[in-house]
């Protein structure tokens, strides 16, 4: 069993009390919300029903929720699972489409980001239809090894304290051998979603012969602090964003012309004039590599 909490639990005493006092605030705040929790899957048998247990025990700390779940083309048994899982949960729902695509891996492939930002508009208009009503929209990975509830009730302590933000997204981990050593480190993996004051792709950019690498390798590195408050970016994702509902079910899509979690986020920016997006260090996600 993994647990990302004893990683990155607040190790610094000043953090520590702001933490467990905002989960004090969420905990407060959710229990007469409802929430919904939007995912992707694909071929994770070994995983998915764990992962929808964990996302479960966090739905109901909440007045009522649903995870809503879109399948295609699995090989494995990843569909079959979830329709029993649903047998015994009336709270998970499964849309699954055979549509003979490819499977792709974390990569920037047009055709990749064309297809994610299908199914996530699928989701999305589905969501719109059947649950307006909700208060709140997690839009979640689905192939974690392991994300702090707590992390997420710490989110929701922030929304309940400042009515201007819009959505939290949050940090999400691979373990990866960083140092010359090639002993294995928390690596921060969502380089490609965050977008701090700058909505350009900077990993494509090429300025010149000495601006010529990944601009946002030092995202790897970058781990703050458990407890520290959310900042304001432009975008970001981190295995998950918790979407005020009133700016996720607004008229605005999912697109491709970059990362489809910027589009989202860029296109929510251009309509809502008063939607704020922040990164909170504590929502942490632990990823397979």
């Amino acid at each position: 069993m993994y647990n990302i909490e004893q990683y990155l639990y607040p190790q610094q005493p000043q953090y520590i009390e702001l933490y467990n006092q905002y989960i004090q605030y969420g905990n407060a705040f959710i229990k007469n919300k409802k929430v919904l929790f939007l995912g992707l899957c694909r071929d994770v048998e070994d995983i998915i029903e764990s992962n929808l247990s964990k996302i479960s025990k966090l739905g109901e700390k909440f007045q009522e929720y649903k995870i809503i779940l879109f399948e295609n083309d699995s090989k494995d048994k990843t569909n079959s699972i979830i329709k029993n899982l649903a047998i015994n949960n009336p709270n998970i729902h499964l849309i699954s489409q055979t549509l003979n695509r490819q499977k792709y891996g974390p990569c920037q492939d047009k055709q990749r980001i064309i297809a994610l930002a299908e199914y996530r508009n699928l989701l999305k208009k589905y969501a719109k239809e059947h649950h307006i009503n909700y208060d709140y929209v997690i839009v979640i990975d689905t192939d974690f090894l392991d994300f702090s509830i707590n992390g997420v009730i710490n989110s929701f302590g922030y929304f309940a304290t400042n009515s201007n933000i819009g959505a939290i997204a949050g940090n999400s981990f691979t373990m990866n051998p960083c140092f010359h050593n090639n002993k294995s480190s928390l690596w921060n993996y969502d380089s490609w979603a965050y977008r701090e004051y700058w909505w350009n792709n900077w990993q494509i950019e090429s300025f010149n012969e000495l601006l010529n690498y990944d601009r946002m390798v030092w995202f790897g590195y970058y781990i703050p602090p458990v407890g520290l408050p959310p900042k304001q970016v432009n975008s970001a994702f981190g295995g998950a964003c918790i979407y005020d509902s009133k700016y996720y079910f607004s008229n605005v899509d999912y697109s491709s012309f970059d990362c489809e979690h910027v589009c989202f986020h860029y296109n929510l920016y251009v309509n809502n004039p008063n939607f704020q997006l922040f990164i909170n260090p504590s929502q942490i996600m632990l990823l397979k590599k």
